[in-house]
């Protein structure tokens, strides 16, 4: 019974590692059809459009520049495309039930007799990151790319604000300069393009 117990109790452990390790955000995006983005090849920040401070916003901004240039953008005093990131808190209210089982000792055997069920509620914060990419001349919004979730834009690790940055541009359909869109992987979502 008690290698049973411990079974059950290493399956909860991992259940639970496994659960703090998978990704705590969601992706959206949406983009403008009749956009003509081959005639997209530069970039630069919308003047007075972030509202995003401090080591989080920098680190974010590094992390988009470095996908724009992997997608052959240039960042330029006169860009065809203006990016605004914008982020946005939201104190929230989470609920976990737990159960729990209580018995004793039965004529030569351990069993149940009953289950506990207790609720919790905790506080946390779900934050909303969204890049926007404006056509420079037509002022117009032609692509916006998010993600929202658990997640703390200030002290994300670096690898988990890379794979987020990653997801968010892998539904951005093009490449500088062109209309012709990235080879899409699965069906839901296009590929990363190498280092050069």
């Amino acid at each position: 019974m008690k290698r049973f117990a411990c079974k059950i109790m290493m399956w909860m452990i991992s259940v639970m590692a496994f659960a703090a390790c998978t990704s705590t955000f969601t992706i959206i995006s949406d983009y403008d059809r009749t956009a003509n983005f081959a005639n997209y090849k530069t970039y630069n920040y919308l003047p007075g459009a972030d509202s995003l401070m401090g080591p989080g916003a920098s680190r974010l901004k590094s992390q988009t520049e470095e996908y724009l240039h992997l997608l052959g953008y240039q960042k330029s005093d006169t860009p065809d495309l203006y990016v605004s990131i914008l982020g946005q808190v939201q104190q929230k209210v989470g609920y976990t039930t737990n159960n729990m089982g209580y018995g004793g000792y039965y004529g030569g055997y351990y069993g149940y007799n009953g289950w506990d069920s207790y609720t919790t509620s905790y506080v946390y914060n779900q934050t909303t990151i969204m890049i926007d990419l404006v056509d420079a001349k037509q002022k117009k919004l032609v692509w916006q790319g998010g993600a929202t979730g658990e997640f703390d834009q200030y002290s994300i690790k670096d690898s988990k604000l890379t794979k987020m940055i990653d997801e968010i541009f892998a539904q951005y359909p093009y490449v500088a300069g062109s209309n012709e869109q990235r080879v899409k992987l699965y069906g839901r979502y296009y590929q990363k393009p190498a280092v050069k």
